[in-house]
């Protein structure tokens, strides 16, 4: 098309549409047949001949369509034009709009996904009235955050003017019998105005009041929502139903809807608060949970202030317990999310990435794309369109496939989010409210249509630069411009550094699970079971029958078959848990109030040590002799001795603790045993023979106990035989928490092993698309350049020069991207410094392991666009061009 011509058709402007497209097609016929003359007159044949003219010009269709899309009004029509055209365009393309759109849906799919879990756990409103006047209690001491003792709780509520309302709860467990098998059941002990103040009505029947708290008034019970579908069927005729919890009958007040429970480990039922005489008088005693309602227009930190008066106070009254002790207001959400809430901002960033990364590659695909549609992009500008409008064209098809990308990903972010519930730890706050809502829609929506933003500007930008001139230089076509090669490796190779930085981060966690998994337990986990069980206080009141019930059982139970050795503790190694109470030892000055002398107290028989495989390295073990009449002895273990007694020998020397046992003789020192997670330090622990448990500490442990048997086989075979055991000395016992050692060994590390399962995951997708990015940018480069590599391939050269000069390229590119992405995860990796475990962040050994691994994986991508380099054929390349 002569510029004559195209000159003529753009001053006709104010003739009718039709006509105008008329003579563009005529034009256009015109110029095709004279161009597929002067092809067959260079020895083409006539198909090859037409063929190349219409490559040369466009097809007259085509035109028609551009000068209709060209032509075009504004606002609503212009728009309906731009999606009807960018629609027909991808329908056109069907390998390049699904491989773009595939892509993207990678990308947004697990981006949604992870926004689910951290809307559904971190963001989401707590389901209460007006939750933001909500708070959490704690006792503070030397910068740690403590319970509440039950006095503390009383004169808070009695002389706190900042809050409408302190409730105070208590968890425990209890043995549900009747209707089944006896069940023991997570439960907790809440004050008359707890439901109340949280502002959710029952499903069914009533809450607690006031009313229902004092010892004299009748047993009362709250049923959860999920407890009362799965136990009973979800009947509400259970309401005013009397049932057996540990052995007293209960009658059921009401049923509490789902959303009541803040943990998914909580409370399945609730009893009133009923605090005890004993509770009552017990100063060190930090047992309770305190929440609370502010008045209107009160702030955290006011209320904070007031309570850290009357906390001033109260060390004068109870000097013993309260000295140094205030008390630290914060709202309850953020309580409820505090643990999780860094780890799940952490794996969003993570994702993120890959959205990134995702973006990048469909980002290059539309480079690539607009290099083949640079003739119809030069036929735009030459019927009128502004850069403007060529490049909202192009926008507009990057958003259709953004919209359709975010569709596709949010199917995978459903899949992704039911994966991530039953993957995660089950004690993770509201995990079970994961779900792809109307929220998540929006989500999704909102970054498919940013995603298209970011991949689409630059190709659209890039491309809408082509000029008039432009559609009759065929050198411009054949090489792809400089411009766009450069922005394309300069896409991919971000891409590199942001793979790198995951591929890092994911090294780093691998590596900190591999120490951790290497950490000296104490003890043998191998073929060991535990199983814990609790005896109910109207049969099992004495600490006497408390402590022959449990001496019956390990003889028992030593007796099955396929047991070599039982036992019975108050805490099982890597369950956490223990009494922390405050030490005095004779012969030294009292301590001071904010002296830290305190020690975990723990219970076990005789036979425990050796039943554990956990070594006493002085003195002597617990016998049967060591009954409740008989001196008071303990054993403790190594961080006591070095913490509390270093350089002496601890044998025979005489502490006190904060309870009612008098002077203790230590008799043994037992090797440090895991109780508190393997990433943690060993604290100092006191073990005390279970027959010298007073009724005190019965109260404190509710009489439960855990069963710990050593066998010759599996572990698991051996539960039935135990609770056979058990039942043979009473059948109304539940036995809960049936699990191997080793099961507790693997969810002691379950946390970190999810961490780097999905940090691990989303680095090779990283890997695999930055990969992919490579590839695709090399094979760019080379088909852009055949002209180029034809020509010294004609003029001699050898294909090895070709071979190296693609690799020289490709590898200024990976270089690029493997500096900054080393760069970038120097500085990044400190975020996950929490989550490693005797792991630096910057660990030199990691940085340069995967920074060679992505090397050499971008090294090997470039490889094939390189080999494919030296087979152009000169004759062919040249002929095209």
């Amino acid at each position: 098309m002569t510029w004559l011509t195209i000159l003529r058709v753009r001053l006709r402007g104010f003739l009718r549409r039709d006509a105008v497209i008329s003579d563009i097609e005529e034009e256009m016929r015109s110029h095709i047949e004279l161009a597929t003359e002067a092809n067959v007159g260079r020895g083409m044949g006539h198909d090859d001949a037409r063929r190349a003219a219409m490559r040369g010009f466009g097809n007259p269709s085509r035109i028609r369509e551009l000068a209709y899309e060209v032509r075009g009004g504004g606002g609503l029509e212009a728009l309906s034009q731009d999606l009807r055209f960018g629609a027909r365009t991808l329908l056109k393309n069907p390998g390049f709009a699904a491989v773009a759109i595939l892509t993207l849906a990678l990308g947004t799919g697990a981006t949604s996904a992870m926004f689910s879990f951290l809307y559904a756990v971190v963001l989401r409103p707590l389901p209460y009235h007006e939750p933001e006047r909500l708070v959490s209690v704690v006792g503070h001491r030397n910068g740690r955050d403590m319970g509440v003792t039950a006095p503390d709780y009383l004169d808070w509520r009695a002389n706190a003017t900042s809050f409408e309302q302190l409730a105070a709860t208590a968890g425990t467990t209890v043995n549900l019998t009747g209707r089944g098998e006896p069940e023991r059941v997570v439960a907790a002990r809440g004050s008359g105005n707890y439901f109340d103040m949280l502002g959710i009505p029952p499903t069914y029947g009533r809450a607690f009041r006031w009313s229902d708290e004092p010892h004299a008034a009748p047993p009362v019970v709250v049923l959860g929502y999920g407890l009362w579908r799965r136990r009973f069927g979800a009947d509400p005729g259970i309401v005013d139903q009397t049932i057996a919890i540990d052995g007293e009958p209960h009658t059921v007040l009401g049923i509490m809807p789902p959303e009541l429970t803040l943990r998914a480990t909580g409370a399945q039922l609730w009893l009133p608060l009923n605090l005890t005489p004993q509770e009552l008088e017990a100063t060190g005693s930090r047992f309770l949970s305190v929440i609370g309602r502010m008045r209107p227009g009160v702030t955290a930190d006011q209320a904070q202030a007031e309570l850290a008066v009357i906390a001033k106070g109260l060390e004068e009254v109870r000097p013993h317990s309260n000295t140094d002790v205030t008390a630290r207001v914060r709202g309850l959400h953020e309580r409820v999310v505090a643990q999780v809430q860094d780890p799940a901002f952490i794996l969003l960033g993570a994702v993120g990435f890959v959205l990134l990364i995702a973006c990048g590659n469909v980002a290059n695909l539309l480079l690539a794309r607009a290099t083949g549609r640079q003739h119809e992009i030069s036929v735009r500008a030459a019927l009128g369109a502004s850069r403007s409008r060529v490049a909202r064209q192009l926008l507009t098809e990057s958003a259709l496939i953004g919209v359709v990308g975010g569709v596709v990903g949010l199917a995978l972010a459903y899949w992704t989010a039911e994966l991530f519930k039953g993957l995660l730890p089950q004690d993770i706050p509201r995990l079970q409210e994961t779900r792809v809502d109307a929220v998540v829609l929006g989500f999704t929506l909102a970054i498919s249509l940013a995603a298209s933003l970011v991949f689409g500007v630059a190709p659209a930008l890039e491309a809408s630069r082509s000029s008039v001139q432009q559609a009759l230089r065929e050198e411009s076509r054949s090489s792809g411009g400089v411009r766009r090669r450069r922005l394309s490796s300069t896409i991919v190779a971000a891409e590199i550094a942001l793979a790198l930085v995951l591929l890092v981060a994911a090294g780093l966690l691998l590596r900190s699970f591999v120490r951790l998994q290497h950490v000296d337990l104490g003890f043998n986990p191998a073929n060991l079971l535990t199983v814990r069980m609790s005896l109910p206080e109207g049969r099992y009141g004495a600490a006497a029958r408390v402590a022959a019930f449990y001496h019956e059982l390990v003889e028992r139970v030593g007796r099955q078959r396929g047991v070599t050795a039982a036992a019975v503790a108050s805490h099982a190694p890597l369950a956490g848990g223990g009494f922390n109470i405050s030490m005095s030892i004779e012969g030294r000055p009292q301590p001071a109030p904010d002296d830290d002398t305190m020690v975990f107290l723990r219970f076990v028989s005789p036979g425990f040590f050796p039943t554990l495989g956990v070594h006493i390295t002085r003195g002597r073990d617990f016998t049967h002799d060591d009954r409740a009449n008989a001196p008071a002895v303990a054993i403790v273990n190594q961080t006591a001795v070095r913490r509390y007694w270093p350089g002496d020998d601890p044998i025979g020397k005489r502490f006190r603790l904060d309870d009612d046992r008098g002077a203790v003789e230590i008799v043994g020192v037992a090797a440090d045993v895991k109780h508190f997670g393997l990433a943690q330090s060993t604290e100092p622990e006191v073990f005390v023979p279970l027959a010298q448990a007073t009724a005190m500490h019965w109260q404190w442990l509710e009489r439960s106990m855990i069963v710990l048997a050593r066998t010759n086989g599996d572990p698991a075979a051996a539960a039935g035989t135990i609770r056979q055991a058990v039942w043979t000395v009473d059948d109304q016992l539940p036995l809960y928490d049936v699990r191997s050692m080793e099961q507790l060994r693997a969810e002691a590390t379950g946390g970190e092993r999810i961490g780097l399962v999905i940090v691990g995951t989303f680095g090779s997708m990283a890997l695999v698309l930055a990969t992919i990015g490579v590839y695709g940018v090399m094979s760019f480069m080379v088909g852009g350049r055949s002209r180029e590599i034809g020509i010294r391939l004609a003029l001699g050269a050898d294909p090895g020069d070709v071979l190296r000069m693609v690799l020289r390229h490709g590898a200024r590119l990976t270089a690029a991207g493997v500096f900054i992405g080393l760069i970038a995860a120097f500085g990044l990796t400190r975020v996950i410094q929490t989550m490693l475990f005797e792991t630096p962040p910057t660990d030199p050994v990691t940085f340069v392991t995967f920074g060679t691994v992505i090397a050499l994986a971008a090294m090997l991508a470039c490889f094939v666009p390189a080999r494919r380099a030296t087979r152009v054929d000169p004759v062919s390349a040249l002929r095209s061009e």
